[in-house]
């Protein structure tokens, strides 16, 4: 019996003031849970046993954790929809961006995860052209945030932002020291991948922690795993772990000092997340700060654990409520570390935005 073709671009989609139409989802909200939550579990415990290596490929796993999980999971929803598309009499045709889908329909791996790309073009330096803007910007703004200063900073014993948002900007100003804001193309610059930088049984234990934690989130679900994932594994493991030991290696020698106190926001962009564990690494502290709407109050919140909560000292929300929430989130089986960080609501008057 042929199955019945089901396009999944959106794109395509009807839409009127009642929402979709004509549009079919057999996948139960919630049906990769028990994947996403043993998969975590199992990828977790292999990070421990390489959490305080020295060696810069086993640090570099351990910092692309993060991304590994959005692959997993993404491979995992393609299995589901997958299986239950079938199960109905249906083919699902992908999404044009649909790359983990197609990938598991035609049983070939999927292209590499951008963040090679990422981690091989860097953050990129601010174009001169712009420059009038951005020093007219950076005098003109008053938010609690030093942007230009003549002289400095002073990496050692001030407080650096690798970034500039609401929240930072409100708890700069219910402090009184100082913070500088500077760049991240000052520590990361454009790398290709020197595979030797990453020995082979680093590499192989990496590839084996991988599918460990694969297998754990098939054998919890009811999808069939790919057969392609060791390969997979091997081929975008290998130069994305060997970038991220060249970023690390290149830290020594960049010319901007690693600061003894950092302020970030996400721990999801990939330059916080390096430079979270290169501060840390040197004994210095590293303060978070929540972003978007904030998940304090959200139930079966628990990513935060592996974005946020294991590269930092200090999470900082935007209210004491939004703190108190978060507390309850804490998953000690998603957390390498084995203690946690202190968490902070600002004051409700300090968000407020600058006259």
């Amino acid at each position: 019996m042929n199955a019945t073709p089901y396009p999944l671009e959106m794109e395509n989609v009807a839409i009127d003031e009642d929402g979709v139409r004509d549009f079919f989802w057999p996948v139960p909200v919630g049906s990769h849970k028990p994947m996403r939550d043993a998969a975590a579990a199992q990828l977790v415990h292999g990070l421990r046993e390489i959490a305080d290596s020295d060696s810069l490929a086993d640090q570099a796993f351990f910092l692309l954790a993060h991304h590994f999980f959005i692959d997993a999971l993404s491979l995992f929803q393609a299995s589901l929809v997958t299986e239950e598309f079938r199960r109905t009499g249906r083919e699902p045709l992908p999404p044009s961006r649909g790359r983990a889908l197609a990938a598991v329909l035609d049983e070939t791996a999927p292209p590499a995860p951008s963040i090679i790309w990422h981690l091989q073009n860097g953050p990129g330096a601010p174009r001169l052209l712009r420059a009038p803007l951005r020093l007219a910007r950076d005098l003109m703004i008053r938010d609690g945030i030093i942007r230009r200063r003549l002289s400095g900073p002073d990496y050692e014993n001030e407080i650096i932002a690798l970034g500039v948002d609401e929240v930072m900007a409100a708890h700069a100003r219910s402090i009184d020291t100082p913070v500088t804001f500077r760049r991240p193309h000052l520590w990361f610059t454009p790398r290709k991948p020197d595979l030797s930088l990453v020995d082979g049984p680093a590499l192989n234990r990496a590839v084996e922690q991988g599918r460990a934690a694969f297998n754990a989130g098939y054998a919890a679900g009811s999808a069939r795993k790919p057969e392609f994932l060791a390969t997979y594994l091997r081929e975008w493991l290998h130069p994305a772990m060997a970038l991220i030991a060249a970023h690390l290696r290149d830290l020594e020698t960049c010319g901007t000092p690693v600061p003894a106190h950092l302020w970030t926001g996400s721990g999801g962009n990939i330059w916080s997340r390096l430079l979270r564990h290169a501060v840390r690494r040197r004994g210095g502290r590293v303060v978070a700060h929540d972003h978007g709407a904030g998940s304090g109050q959200f139930t079966d919140e628990w990513f935060k654990n592996i974005v946020e909560f294991d590269t930092c000292d200090h999470f900082v929300s935007f209210t004491p409520t939004q703190a108190d929430g978060l507390a309850g989130h804490f998953r000690p089986e998603l957390l390498v570390r084995t203690d946690t960080p202190t968490l902070e609501g600002l004051p409700v008057a300090t968000t407020k935005a600058p006259p």
